[in-house]
């Protein structure tokens, strides 16, 4: 995370005073009557003294994975830092759960899940996975195959690499546990469509998005959980550090504002050689966009832009925004209390288990 910049602490006191003493004097609160008593009397008038925040800005807030019934994984900035808390659960309703152990060692562990009650726990030292299901209060565990290296897990299912002799790729496992037993399907493509690499891009309704070689049309390929087949490339897609792969029910999609598109590329997924749907979504180096799917709507969250001039308006965030898929203007997201919507990937800004309302339009993934 990019160092904070905080603001200059005695004129954050000058301000603080301020506009508290303002919004006392405006409501009618103690600091009229304290000023009026110090008066009359014949004591030292009393002193009236308000920290300064440490800062403007909200604390960070990483959204890791969302479950079910507004569970989540996440992290959160805490006072007096950018020091984080330990990776938590925090379920739809009382207080979070810490998961793993500690943040301040990332060799130790790994912890991640993805659009699922069910969060990983992957220890280094031993090579094991544990699987926690948050809701159910369950867990399994188990060592990696020997040769395999750990790269995610998504759902219930571990996802895996072997290499070569030559230390090249091999190709991708897709490990579970059914029984007591620890079941492993390699990933593999017809006509030499391969894994060209461990990356997981995205995921959603039983297919994982990777990147793949062997095919002249595009480099993501959607590998189908159950079987570990890669059933088609989305055609057109390249790759990048910045590459992003929505899922939904109907599309499947592709967005890399590395190179200047600012456009969500979507192929319905009972015909990925027919014809694209484009969304045009804003994003520039500074202030890149995260996109995910909810049914047929676009959502996507900017970053803010950067602290380099400590312009506190400005760093407080971009609104969450929603554009349907074929035309029309993004309506605005706000939050707001009430039962989820959306659902789906929640690695950066999606809608896993949160709840949305909108603005316009009114009705879609941000409708209550």
């Amino acid at each position: 995370m990019a160092a904070r910049r905080t603001p200059n602490r005695a004129r954050l006191l000058v301000r603080g005073t301020l506009a508290t003493t303002v919004a006392l004097a405006a409501t009618g609160g103690a600091l009229p009557s304290l000023l009026t008593g110090a008066h009359a009397g014949t004591t030292a008038p009393a002193t009236l003294t308000i920290d300064a925040p440490d800062r403007y800005l909200p604390r960070h807030y990483n959204l890791e994975s969302a479950g079910t019934d507004g569970g989540h994984l996440n992290r959160a900035e805490l006072d007096g830092g950018d020091a984080f808390t330990p990776y938590r659960w925090s379920p739809g309703t009382g207080d979070p759960v810490t998961v793993g152990k500690d943040p301040a060692d990332t060799s130790a562990e790994r912890v991640g899940g993805h659009a699922s009650d069910t969060v990983a726990v992957y220890t280094a030292a031993d090579r094991s996975v544990e699987l926690k299901d948050m809701k159910a209060g369950t867990s399994a565990r188990f060592t990696l195959p020997e040769g395999h290296t750990y790269h995610g897990t998504v759902g219930d299912t571990v996802v895996t690499a072997t290499w070569t002799s030559g230390g090249g790729l091999d190709t991708l496992h897709l490990l579970r546990t059914r029984d007591g037993q620890l079941t492993d399907t390699p990933v593999t493509g017809e006509n030499g469509v391969r894994p060209a690499s461990t990356r997981l891009l995205g995921a959603g309704d039983g297919q994982l998005a990777v990147f793949v070689s062997g095919d002249s049309t595009g480099q993501i390929g959607l590998v189908d959980l159950a079987t570990g087949r890669i059933g088609g490339v989305l055609k057109g897609s390249w790759g990048s550090g910045s590459t992003q792969v929505v899922i939904s029910g109907t599309y499947a999609g592709w967005f890399d504002p590395a190179y200047g598109d600012q456009k969500v590329h979507l192929l319905r997924r009972d015909a990925l050689g027919g014809t694209e749907t484009t969304v045009g979504v804003a994003s520039t180096y500074e202030q890149r966009s995260f996109v995910a799917l909810a049914g047929d709507w676009v959502v996507s969250l900017r970053q803010t832009e950067s602290y380099r001039n400590s312009d506190a308006p400005k760093d407080r965030g971009e609104p969450l925004l929603a554009t349907p898929v074929g035309g029309a203007r993004p309506g605005r997201c706000c939050r707001t209390p009430g039962p989820a919507a959306p659902t789906g990937s929640p690695r950066r800004p999606t809608a896993g288990s949160w709840p949305w309302a909108a603005g316009p339009p009114a009705t879609g993934p941000c409708a209550r």
